[in-house]
């Protein structure tokens, strides 16, 4: 589980606020620092007083504790029975709990002033056939080929004082066209986004690209995608391109023999004839196989 620890206090155990479930990874150790791998999972919500009461009565009280001179005790990486911590609690991927969430973590001292809050919801196809749902959708991995993409971002600013102004700006690479402006002005409390895009034509490799994620241009998110690769188009193209590249010499064979030709069963076919025109037709997809595989850009 993954908790924010609120440090603006000035003495006793520092308030952890549950924010989301994860599995580990991979954890790494690189120049003497630890590199932790998550696979994020639902978000959570409870109490932090609650919460943070429950961890220090479990774990024997070896959570970050705040002491004399300003240092903080404790450990920030522990292990604990999430059933006596989490007794009742909201648990899920849909945007009613993530509310609820960033709600609590606005009224810490570290989140006071934020602006505003913001979650990817997931990336949506509208050519196929949806229904509306809170639900949270896991970020693909490989994208389809479509030209009616969107991004879907929610906005929400907990606080009803005023109405934020701030800005999300996107960027794109790879097999990812945009086909919106490059950015999403928030200009309400709270609003889902959408942000469209397409994508380049599959080739015979799988194409990485990647998304850019800013917010008032201090605070960036990167995300990978790759479009599949397709197994028809190259062996299509290759076919096309060959028989265009045999049709001269063949018709050529031809001309010079059509009068060698017969239909008849009984004859004895004209095989000099067809071993030129086997020939030339292998030789045409042989040579347009090693253009269209030297020449990517040329590649459909």
């Amino acid at each position: 589980m993954i908790c924010f620890v609120e440090s603006g206090v000035s003495s006793g155990v520092l308030p952890l606020v549950p924010v989301r479930l994860a599995t580990v990874k991979d954890v790494r150790d690189y120049g003497g620092t630890l590199t932790i791998e998550l696979c994020l999972k639902e978000f959570v919500f409870t109490r932090s007083e609650e919460f943070t009461q429950a961890v220090v009565t479990s774990t024997g009280g070896i959570s970050p504790t705040m002491v004399e001179g300003g240092a903080v005790q404790g450990r920030f990486c522990f292990e604990v029975d999430r059933a006596r911590v989490l007794p009742v609690a909201s648990i899920g991927a849909q945007l009613t709990v993530w509310s609820t969430v960033v709600e609590q973590l606005q009224m810490s001292s570290a989140f006071k002033d934020e602006p505003y809050f913001w979650v990817l919801t997931g990336v949506v196809d509208l050519g196929a056939n949806r229904t509306s749902s809170e639900e949270l959708r896991k970020w693909p991995h490989y994208l389809s080929y479509s030209n009616q993409q969107a991004v879907e971002i929610y906005h929400y600013r907990p606080q009803k004082s005023q109405v934020p102004q701030g800005a999300i700006s996107i960027e794109a690479g790879g097999p990812v066209v945009g086909t919106s402006p490059p950015t999403l002005e928030v200009d309400s409390r709270y609003d889902l986004k959408r942000w469209y895009f397409g994508t380049t034509e599959p080739s015979s490799k799988d194409q990485f690209g990647w998304f850019r994620f800013r917010t008032n241009q201090d605070w960036t998110l990167d995300l990978p995608v790759a479009l599949k690769k397709s197994w028809w188009n190259y062996p299509l193209a290759v076919a096309l391109c060959g028989s265009f590249i045999a049709l001269p010499p063949i018709t050529a064979y031809v001309t010079q023999h059509y009068h060698e030709i017969t239909l008849n069963s009984i004859d004895a076919p004209h095989w000099g004839l067809i071993v030129n025109v086997g020939l030339s037709l292998a030789s045409g997809l042989v040579a347009a196989a090693v253009v269209l595989a030297s020449l990517p850009r040329l590649r459909p």
